[in-house]
């Protein structure tokens, strides 16, 4: 089993968008997946059922014969049988400091805009601490990333082991961006940054809409944003050894 946990201080970077289509896409391959919605808002969850908002935590939707989709905002949950597995992560973990019961925060994210430094009480977390440690963390990353705030959470994510990959979010001057990234991330030798990004989109805003893929309807076989995620969970796969069945 090979574990991809998406993490990120904000909403509105890709964080689902990157998570949906990478499910779909390896679950179309024959790559048997599951797809886990940590954060409490259940967006993971509503756009790959098909719009379903009243889950209640640890409910299971079988999407296809190779993909699952779980709501378990309140914890990482035992997985069996999938050769694939990515979460979806809420902006921040919150750990009480009374007992050992990892919650979901308010849907709010902590960080607004990336304009504030993240908080530093051990109450607060990228991940669940004692669970399990993906193979691969992918960050979605903006064009322009208040540096401290990057370099924090890779310091964290460091810490917690795992290869590390940085994804630019629609930026519009790509390769400035790429190199801009990858001076800021030089310093840590476990993080590389993707050769694709995530793209933004009228498309890809509609397809979250409609709770389907970039790659469905007239023009998705097609656009060129579509492609490009198409590309990137490509290469993700690649990284994790996942080939296709056929």
């Amino acid at each position: 089993m090979k574990t991809v946990a998406i993490v990120n201080n904000k909403g509105g970077v890709g964080r689902t968008t990157l998570a949906v289509h990478l499910a779909l896409h390896a679950s179309a391959l024959g790559i048997k997946t599951t797809a886990v919605s940590l954060c409490r808002q259940g967006d993971l969850y509503a756009w790959l059922s098909g719009g379903q908002r009243t889950a209640s935590a640890g409910d299971v939707m079988q999407i296809s014969s190779c993909l699952d989709v779980v709501f378990s905002p309140d914890e990482i949950p035992e997985l069996g049988e999938a050769s694939l597995v990515v979460y979806d992560c809420p902006s921040i973990f919150t750990i009480p400091v009374r007992d050992d019961v990892v919650r979901a925060p308010p849907t709010t994210p902590v960080h607004r805009a990336w304009l504030e430094q993240p908080p530093k009480p051990a109450a607060y977390k990228l991940w669940i601490p004692g669970a399990p440690t993906p193979d691969l963390w992918l960050i979605p990353t903006p064009a322009r990333p208040p540096a401290q705030l990057l370099v924090d959470t890779l310091h964290e994510l460091t810490a917690e082991g795992g290869t590390i990959w940085c994804v630019l979010y629609a930026a519009m001057n790509q390769a400035v961006a790429l190199q801009a990234l990858s001076d800021a991330t030089s310093q840590f030798p476990n993080v590389k940054v993707c050769d694709h990004k995530i793209p933004d989109s009228p498309l890809i805003r509609k397809a979250a809409d409609d709770y389907r893929s970039a790659w469905e309807g007239r023009l998705g076989d097609r656009d060129p944003h579509a492609l490009a995620l198409s590309g990137l969970c490509d290469e993700i796969l690649t990284q994790l050894d996942l080939a296709p069945r056929h």
